[in-house]
């Protein structure tokens, strides 16, 4: 018997065909099938072709998608929280935020970059620039500002204004710490995520 589907042969006790598992098999032996509408010998027709080739179309750019879209864990975005502080020291914070400035377009930081994660609008599910960059410059800008003051000498400062660059180290030295922490909370979001509306994906 010959297979309709990959013109194999076959003996005829075969039910159907041990390379493609069709069951559809023309009269005799050694001859091709019916040359009178492949589409009908075959058992199809453009309809079904067009929605099967359409579900499998469906089916790997879901799969792509979830590839591509899968929530960052708690653990694995506090390590880049703290490899962005590494990076961020090794480079004095100059080569750190050259480098920010020219990826933070994509949603990333250079630890997001090298942990291979996204930063994107829950609204859009795009990356943003200005999302990227307040979500990180808000819980640290108050470090950065006072660092300077912290290194020339904070107690050789007039002692009213020494107790205010003091209080605003505490606070800039707390609140990047208790932001990160809130990644450990049920909503596994941070503070930033929560006021910027954003969510972190591996990628």
């Amino acid at each position: 018997m010959l297979c309709s589907t990959c013109m194999r042969n076959y003996p005829e006790t075969m039910r159907s065909c041990p390379h493609c598992d069709s069951d559809w098999f023309s009269g005799s032996s050694g001859t091709q099938a019916s040359p009178t509408d492949d589409s009908q010998s075959w058992g199809w027709n453009e309809h079904d072709l067009l929605t099967s080739t359409g579900n499998r179309a469906q089916q790997s750019s879901a799969t792509s998608s979830m590839t591509r879209s899968v929530p960052a864990s708690r653990g694995y975005r506090f390590l880049g929280l703290l490899l962005d502080g590494v990076l961020v020291a090794a480079t004095l914070g100059i080569g750190w935020l050259v480098w920010f400035f020219v990826i933070a377009g994509r949603g990333q930081t250079p630890a997001k970059q090298i942990m291979k994660m996204q930063v994107t609008v829950r609204v859009t599910g795009q990356p943003s620039f200005a999302a990227t960059f307040w979500r990180y410059f808000v819980p640290n800008i108050l470090s950065w500002f006072s660092l300077p003051f912290t290194v020339l000498g904070l107690f050789s400062l007039p002692f009213a204004l020494a107790w205010l660059l003091g209080l605003v180290q505490f606070i800039g030295t707390v609140l990047p710490l208790v932001d990160a922490l809130m990644i450990f909370g049920k909503s596994q979001q941070r503070l930033v995520d929560r006021l910027f509306g954003t969510q972190v994906w591996r990628i």
